[in-house]
């Protein structure tokens, strides 16, 4: 399965590229979800929460704006975004 990880699904243009990616994929008799911590990707394409995210042998994985630094990450994912978000948010 092709799976897709995002740090950020909100409705901007990469999250949107993303969706279509997976959509196209799925046309293509592909088995593609694309999982991210928001939920405005949900009812667009094949996907789901990161918390529902397992990498298994034979996955494709596609990583979008996360910084890893090794395989054994994918594992705790929903960690590594959270811990991304917090360094992205101001306190205003």
């Amino acid at each position: 399965m092709i799976k897709i990880i995002s740090g950020f699904s909100y409705p901007v243009g990469s999250t949107i590229a993303l969706v279509y990616l997976c959509n196209q994929m799925n046309e293509k008799g592909y088995h593609c979800i694309l999982y991210g911590p928001g939920n405005w990707h949900r009812d667009k394409c094949k996907s789901a929460k990161i918390s529902e995210f397992y990498p298994q042998s034979g996955d494709v994985i596609i990583v979008h704006n996360i910084n890893l630094f090794s395989i054994a990450e994918l594992y705790n994912i929903q960690k590594k975004i959270e811990e991304l978000h917090r360094k992205n948010t101001v306190d205003v």
